[in-house]
């Protein structure tokens, strides 16, 4: 191969790398340029958004002298409804916990412990008695004792 093919070829090489370089070196400078406009996108959005919460905000402010004489009566109907749904929780919870109960108390389980306790209750109110009158005559027993010899 000749040296001016040689040399054509190196040129050839160096132009490519030469384009690649400065496609490269290029590429920070459209991204600077791509991060600007779309900064400058998104402050036109926010503008926009900040325009319109501007006009929402003078129409709540005309609307409060409006607004202040209603809310003694938008309190007192919040404060009716709030009653009126915890009373109505209040009685479905009621209903609820009857129907439980009922349902407890229907049980044979239930029963026989009743009627157990109940039988234990005349059982301790006899020993009760029973013991009861063994005290007495006990204290009178200790009396008589007592009388006799002092």
């Amino acid at each position: 191969m000749p040296i001016t093919a040689d040399v054509r070829k190196f040129g050839d090489t160096l132009v490519a790398q030469g384009k690649v370089t400065i496609t490269e070196s290029t590429k920070p400078l459209y991204a600077l340029v791509g991060v600007n406009d779309l900064a400058v996108e998104k402050l036109r959005g926010g503008l926009t958004v900040l325009q319109e919460r501007g006009t929402k905000l003078q129409e709540r402010v005309v609307a409060l002298p409006q607004d202040y004489k209603t809310l003694p009566t938008t309190v007192k109907n919040y404060a009716t409804d709030v009653t009126g749904k915890a009373t109505a929780k209040l009685d479905e919870l009621s209903n609820r916990g009857q129907k439980v109960v009922s349902q407890i108390r229907r049980r044979p389980a239930t029963k026989r412990a009743t009627a157990q306790t109940k039988q234990a209750k005349s059982s301790a109110k006899a020993t009760k008695t029973s013991t009861t009158k063994a005290a007495q005559s006990t204290a009178q027993a200790v009396k008589e004792a007592t009388s006799q010899l002092g």
